[in-house]
């Protein structure tokens, strides 16, 4: 139910969608920020602020510039954490297979009694 509010008040959102969120906390604290920023705009350039649409994060910004930079971090993060799951995963790979080499050339100790 809240996933659904979430997306028909905010539209679509960035990020990934785990499968457990607490969406109601979510919608909560996005529509507080939201109703902050409600009327606001950059006095200089007439940006109109806005929150960040990734999942979770409540950056308001103030500029376009400042919302480039921000996206930017954002896909950096996430190519960051992709390139450490893939570490982690080969590691657990090659862990593997390592034991498995050795579990059929090794004795044990009751068998060497």
């Amino acid at each position: 139910f809240w996933e659904d509010c979430y997306i028909k008040k905010f539209g679509s959102f960035q990020g990934s969608r785990p499968t457990q969120m607490p969406w109601k906390d979510l919608f909560v604290r996005k529509y507080i920020t939201e109703q902050s920023i409600r009327y606001k705009r950059n006095s200089r350039s007439g940006y109109k602020y806005r929150t960040c649409s990734y999942l979770g994060c409540l950056q308001i910004l103030r500029t376009s510039d400042q919302e480039r930079k921000h996206t930017a971090m954002h896909q950096r993060l996430a190519r960051e954490s992709a390139k450490r799951e893939r570490k982690q995963r080969t590691k657990k790979g090659q862990k593997t297979r390592k034991l498995s080499r050795n579990t059929g050339t090794k004795a044990t100790a009751k068998e060497t009694r």
